[in-house]
C-alpha cells in the first residue's frame, strides 16, 4: 500500500477563488499568483460504479463519486468504503488519484444556504 498524501487545491492570492486542478491564471481576475490549501473533507454528491475497465482485466469494480468542496468546486474521486450520499468524506491523494473515504464527521450540510 502506498503512502497517502493530503489533497491540495490552489487559491488565487488576489481574489481567493479556488481552482482544481491548478490553472495558469485565475478565471475570476486573471492573476497568476496562487497559494496551496489542504482540503480535508467534502460532501459526496453522487456515485457511479464502473463494472469493467477497458484493457485492464485484473481490476474489479471501481466506485467513482463527485465530491463537493466547501469552495463549491467539485472533484471526481475513487470511493473507498460505503459513504452515504450527502455525507462527509475525507479526501486524500494516493499515487496521484483523489480518494474519498467515509468521514468520522457523520453529517455535513449538503444543500446551499444551510
Amino acid at each position: 500500500m502506498s503512502a497517502r498524501e493530503p489533497f491540495v487545491v490552489t487559491v488565487c492570492a488576489a481574489c481567493d477563488r479556488t481552482a482544481y486542478p491548478p490553472r495558469a491564471a485565475c478565471a475570476g481576475c486573471w492573476a497568476s499568483d496562487w497559494r496551496q490549501v489542504v482540503v480535508a473533507e467534502g460532501v459526496l454528491d453522487n456515485v457511479t460504479i464502473l463494472r469493467r475497465v477497458a484493457g485492464v482485466a485484473e481490476l474489479r469494480d471501481v466506485a467513482l463519486g463527485v465530491v463537493r468542496l466547501d469552495s463549491g468546486n467539485r472533484v471526481i474521486a475513487r470511493i473507498k468504503g460505503h459513504p452515504a450520499l450527502g455525507s462527509a468524506v475525507t479526501l486524500s491523494l494516493d499515487e496521484g488519484a483523489v480518494l474519498a473515504r467515509p468521514s468520522k464527521n457523520k453529517i455535513k450540510k449538503w444543500w446551499k444556504g444551510a
